[in-house]
C-alpha cells in the first residue's frame, strides 16, 4: 500500500512520508496504522530488495479491494488435502519445521506414482494405535492460516505435539481474537509484527510487536538467533511485517497482572515465523 491511516490521529500517510517522522514519534506510530479502506492492522516495512524503500502492508479483511496477494493459495489447499487424506482418519499430525539439511522422520515411495516423478509420502505412527497420521509442519498452517480465512474458521482436525486432538477454529487463535478468557492458556497463536525492537534487559532476546491492543511476542537470545538465521536476515527492522505461529501459553506481567499480555515461546519447535516477502500482500 502506498498510504495507511494513523487511527488515533486519522491521519492518512505516504510511506516516504511516514518514514521521515522523528524516532520516538515513528516508534509510537507504527503500532497505530490500519489499512485506509477495511481497516485492518496495518504495518510498516522497508523492502528488503532495494533496502531503502518503505511500505505499507496490512493483511486485510477479505474482499478488500486494496489485497493484492490474499485469499486461498491453491498449493497450500491441495497440500492440506494430501495430509488429510494419509490420515486415516482424517486427523493431521502438527510437526516441527524441517530444517533443509535434517533428514525425514519416515519417507515411504508412493506405490501408485508414475515412475521418477519424484512424489514421496510422508508419515508418521501414532503411538500405541497403529494409526497413520498425514502430517504439517507448522510453517505449512501458517500459510494456510495466512491465505484462506475459510480454512482459519474450519473444523480440519490436527493432532498437538501432546497427542491432543482438536481443530483449527477452536485452538488456532489470531491475536486479534484474544480475549481474556485465553490468558494463562496454551494455544496455536498466530499474528503480524509490525516492528521488532531489542529487549531492554540487555539478555540480547527482542520483542516482536503487535497492533495496537493485541499480545506482543517475547524471543530470548537463543531464539532470535534461530529466527533470524532461518529467515537469513541480518536486522530486526527486517521482521517488520512478519507473521508468526506460536504454541505458547498467553502469559500476564507478574508484575502488572492487568497489562498487556505477552507470548514467550521456550523451543524453536513451537515457533514458525513467515517474512512479509514470503506472503506478500498490499
Amino acid at each position: 500500500m502506498d498510504t495507511a491511516t494513523h487511527i488515533p490521529t486519522q491521519k492518512a500517510y505516504r510511506a516516504d512520508e511516514f518514514a521521515k517522522l522523528p524516532s520516538a514519534q515513528l516508534t509510537q506510530y507504527r503500532a497505530e496504522l490500519q489499512c485506509e479502506v477495511c481497516k485492518a492492522p496495518a504495518y510498516f516495512a522497508r523492502k528488503r530488495r532495494s533496502g531503502t524503500s518503505y511500505y505499507f502492508g496490512a493483511r486485510h479483511v477479505q474482499g478488500c479491494k486494496l489485497a493484492v496477494g490474499g485469499g486461498s493459495d491453491s498449493e497450500t489447499a491441495r497440500l492440506l488435502e494430501a495430509a488429510r487424506r494419509e490420515a486415516e482418519d482424517g486427523i493431521v499430525r502438527l510437526v516441527a519445521d524441517r530444517i533443509r539439511h535434517d533428514p525425514q522422520e519416515d519417507v515411504e515411495h508412493d506405490p501408485t506414482a508414475e515412475p521418477h516423478d519424484g512424489r514421496a509420502r510422508r508419515y508418521v505412527r501414532a503411538e500405541g494405535s497403529g494409526r497413520t497420521l498425514g502430517t504439517m509442519q507448522l510453517n505449512s498452517l501458517l500459510r494456510a492460516l495466512n491465505r484462506d480465512a475459510a480454512f482459519a474458521a474450519s473444523d480440519y482436525r490436527i493432532q498437538l505435539e501432546n497427542g491432543a486432538e482438536t481443530t483449527v477454529r477452536r485452538y488456532c487463535i489470531e491475536l486479534g481474537r484474544v480475549t481474556e478468557r485465553h490468558r494463562g492458556r496454551r494455544r496455536l497463536y498466530w499474528g503480524t509484527t509490525v516492528f521488532a525492537g531489542e529487549s531492554a534487559d540487555g539478555r540480547g532476546g527482542a520483542w516482536l510487536f503487535t497492533p495496537k491492543g493485541q499480545p506482543n511476542l517475547f524471543l530470548n537470545a537463543d531464539l532470535l538467533a534461530y529466527v533470524l538465521d532461518r529467515a537469513r536476515v541480518d536486522e530486526l527492522e527486517e521482521l517488520a511485517g512478519a507473521t508468526f505461529l506460536t504454541w505458547s501459553y498467553l502469559n500476564v506481567p507478574k508484575s502488572n497482572p492487568d497489562g498487556r499480555a505477552y507470548l514467550s515461546p521456550r523451543e524453536p519447535a513451537h515457533l514458525t515465523l513467515r517474512l512479509a516477502d514470503d506472503d506478500p500482500v498490499a
